[in-house]
């Protein structure tokens, strides 16, 4: 079993210290240009500190806008060149947005390799909102408390 930590609340060098506590990956949350910023600027001490470190970003897209054609991938490409994975989520019953319509934006705009969907439930979605995800790439959750309801 591995144990990571999803950090909604990067601040500048946190990664690094996220990495030393000892978890064995690291999610940084990215849903606007604050978050942006600061996980970008965290990344070079943070690939120089532990180059092989598993790290990712869980985005819904909100700090990759595309203010000029070309924006977004660019805004992406420190992240790649360090090797973070990309989990796009979306919430079908909050901003009414399947996760994988992230994962083609995070393909097809940003040039991520191989983004992977995670499925918001809760306010009464439940995996049967999202058909066929579970045969998808690397999907996952959020929110699974909402799974096994009594």
């Amino acid at each position: 079993m591995s144990c990571g930590v999803w950090e909604s609340e990067v601040d500048y060098g946190s990664i690094s210290q996220r990495a030393a506590e000892g978890w064995d990956f690291y999610i940084g949350q990215i849903e606007g240009p604050d978050q942006y910023e600061r996980v970008v600027q965290s990344v070079p001490a943070f690939r120089r500190d532990f180059p092989d470190f598993k790290a990712a970003i869980v985005t819904n897209m909100g700090g990759f806008e595309e203010n000029y054609p070309g924006a977004g991938a660019e805004k992406a490409r420190p992240l790649i060149d360090a090797g973070f994975a990309c989990i796009c989520e979306g919430h079908v019953k909050e901003d009414g947005v399947d996760p994988r319509q992230r994962v083609d934006y995070a393909k097809r705009v940003l040039g991520w390799p191989e983004p992977q969907p995670m499925a918001g439930l809760g306010n009464g979605a439940s995996l049967a909102d999202y058909p066929g995800l579970e045969n998808e790439f690397g999907w996952s959750v959020f929110a699974a408390e909402y799974i096994y309801k009594p």
